[in-house]
């Protein structure tokens, strides 16, 4: 069934979700949403192809690598 919410002509082809990432933030926080939506996307997609591509970033205040309090580096996609 397609999705009714788009137009076929609309000039979307995909949905942007930008994540902000900062020092000491936690690991979790950042990639369970990642993969919640990710997997979401799929199961969408199974069933309608015509579903939004959906596209993650990381968003920083700097181009600095950031560390989590795990130790896990992350490097922002974008910044402000």
């Amino acid at each position: 069934m397609p999705n009714k919410l788009i137009k076929k002509d609309s000039l979307i082809d995909k949905l942007t979700v930008t994540l902000l990432i900062y020092p000491h933030v936690l690991a979790t926080g950042v990639t369970l949403p990642v993969e919640m939506l990710l997997a979401g996307e799929a199961f969408a997609r199974r069933y309608d192809k015509s579903v939004l591509k959906l596209t993650t970033q990381f968003l920083s205040e700097s181009a600095d690598s950031i560390k989590s309090r795990a130790g896990i580096t992350m490097m922002a996609d974008i910044t402000l």
